[in-house]
């Protein structure tokens, strides 16, 4: 709202700048009083400039409402996992994503990470400890990340960690946390988890054509 009143107000007032020069102009010829000139020319000026602005706000509302349907629309939400089952799906988050960028100029990043050997563990272990292993792996990952963070489970030990509004640095930063963190925690019948990490950032992939 307080962004409106700001662009509302600068709309205002190159109205009043640009109605002062045709102003003046008439007033050259001596023929009306220049109050009048002006209150005429300057209605006409900042009725335009207000058509301009509702038609252009409208436009980023619905842009903004757009965006928020399909991220939503995307979201398969088991407590605060997004249930992102295969690759297409995960694209398809990831190219809202891209859109939401494009749209409002912002910087956004992904980390993926899977778990070393663990199909050795499974085939040891038996794959209840694998389960419970990749459990303590999301519960760990969701108290280290930020609240507009998603974690998402691609498949098996593969997932991805979407970073809204985040640099490739802080994305950095948070993998090297998330592998300290991994590394410190005991899991069942196995004393350390190593994962393998890649980062993506989604800013020069929104730069680029579309997918």
């Amino acid at each position: 709202m307080q962004g409106k009143k700001r662009t509302l107000s600068l709309y205002l007032g190159l109205s009043a700048i640009v109605t002062l020069l045709p102003t003046l102009a008439i007033m050259s010829f001596g023929k009306l009083r220049p109050i009048t000139v002006f209150s005429v020319i300057f209605f006409y000026t900042a009725l335009i400039f207000l058509i301009g602005y509702e038609v252009a706000y409208r436009k980023i509302l619905e842009a903004q409402n757009e965006v928020t349907e399909l991220i939503e629309k995307e979201k398969m939400i088991n407590g605060t996992l997004i249930s992102i089952n295969n690759e297409e799906k995960l694209k398809n988050v990831i190219a809202i994503e891209i859109e939401r960028i494009r749209q409002f100029h912002k910087t956004s990043s992904v980390i993926f990470f899977d778990v070393d050997q663990m199909g050795i563990i499974n085939d040891t272990y038996g794959y209840h400890v694998g389960d419970q292993i990749l459990i303590e792996l999301i519960r760990v990952t969701q108290v280290n990340i930020g609240v507009d963070d998603h974690i998402a489970r691609i498949k098996g030990d593969t997932f991805a960690i979407i970073l809204p509004d985040k640099s490739k640095e802080t994305a950095y930063a948070l993998a090297e946390k998330l592998q300290h963190m991994f590394n410190q925690t005991h899991f069942v019948h196995v004393d350390r988890i190593t994962c393998r990490f890649a980062i993506i950032d989604l800013s020069k992939i929104a730069m680029k054509k579309k997918w």
